[in-house]
């Protein structure tokens, strides 16, 4: 009975059990869109009411944005804008310091923040020219994907310091120590550069990660520093790899060996000894003349064999494997250089890929 009664409400509770978990699976998946959603209306809601000169009920929504108490999420650049926004609201209800207190956050945190003529008044205008004096930061603009020729095109870059301040901006290559500088003199605001996608010494760029690290220093003595990093990609045809050079067991030996001139003596002696015994094994047979023929062989031949000594050892190079090790080494050199020529051709269709990686540092 007990067994039944379990069997029936198992399928029952399993059921139940999977629609309460589905149900909460959905609710937490568009939480955090929602929560970013939130922030979003709650900043375009403020933006109106500013607009509107409703400057009272715009700043309660935007301390709501930016409170630690606030359930949703805010990102980067949605804390800027806020910050903005209290900045010039308090700006207009005059309250000019606290005003650039507004203004120096969001200028630390995004130091390319700006405020539109046409949509700011002079007051407002006025109070964030001050925050920017009284806040020294730099910052680059993340690159932006792009495919250049390194031989005629340059990648575009944008660095900003928020007041007059000198100001040195470099690449720097993961894993070395100094950089390839393109900006060091001083400077204020926006400032456009560009790099070749080329090192120090005039070779392009090698694939691998990269930075473009800004720094500055002003006459206060104030400093800062920011950073972004890229991906750089070679993209050009498949390269064909050189032959390696001739081995030993490739090549003759250039050189007789100690034992050649023994050898040579030994054929001369072995030459001798069969001229000798010509002569004494056929005696029988051999005329009278015979015999001073088969010494002169013999002395022929051990005349040779020392000869062929001496000169071995006068002469150690064997010029005839040296004129075929220079015919092999001719032919490969020519090898080689036929595939010099096709890289230099594939390179020559080289192109640079940079991809951003990252978000400023």
């Amino acid at each position: 009975m007990s067994s039944r009664t379990f069997t029936a409400r198992w399928p029952r509770l399993t059921l139940v059990t999977c629609i309460a978990l589905a149900a909460v699976a959905i609710s937490a998946s568009p939480r955090r869109a929602s929560a970013q959603g939130s922030t979003s209306e709650s900043l375009a809601q403020a933006t109106k009411l500013y607009e509107d000169l409703q400057v009272e009920r715009a700043l309660v929504l935007l301390r709501q944005v930016i409170s630690s108490s606030s359930p949703f999420e805010v990102s980067r650049e949605q804390r800027v804008q806020a910050y903005t926004y209290i900045g010039a609201s308090l700006a207009i209800l005059g309250m000019r310091d606290s005003s650039i207190a507004y203004f120096r956050a969001a200028l630390e945190r995004d130091p390319f923040t700006d405020l539109d003529p046409s949509r700011f008044t002079e007051r407002e205008r006025s109070a964030f020219g001050e925050a920017r004096l009284r806040t020294l930061a730099v910052a680059a603009r993340p690159l932006l994907p792009r495919r250049i020729d390194p031989r005629t095109d340059a990648i575009p870059m944008v660095i900003v310091s928020t007041h007059t301040a000198a100001v040195h901006a470099e690449i720097v290559a993961a894993g070395d120590t100094s950089g390839v500088p393109v900006f060091d003199r001083e400077s204020e605001g926006v400032r456009e550069l560009s790099w070749n996608a080329r090192l120090a010494d005039g070779r392009i760029a090698p694939a691998g990660r990269y930075w473009l690290v800004v720094r500055a220093r002003d006459n206060e003595g104030l400093t800062d520093s920011s950073s972004v990093a890229f991906e750089v990609v070679h993209d050009l045809p498949a390269l064909e790899d050189s032959l390696p050079p001739l081995t030993e067991t490739e090549l003759q030996a250039e050189r007789w060996p100690r034992s050649s001139a023994y050898l040579q003596l030994g054929k001369g002696v072995a030459f001798a000894a069969a001229g000798l015994a010509i002569s004494t094994l056929g005696n029988s047979k051999l005329d009278r003349g015979g015999h001073p023929l088969s010494r002169g062989i013999a002395i022929a031949g051990i005349t040779a064999g020392v000869a062929g000594a001496i000169d071995r050892r006068r002469h150690p190079v064997n010029d005839a494997a040296v004129a075929a090790n220079d015919r092999r080494r001719a032919a490969l050199a020519a090898r080689n250089a036929e595939i010099a020529s096709r890289n230099a051709a594939r390179l020559a269709l080289l192109r640079i890929v940079i991809i951003p990686s990252g978000t400023p540092e």
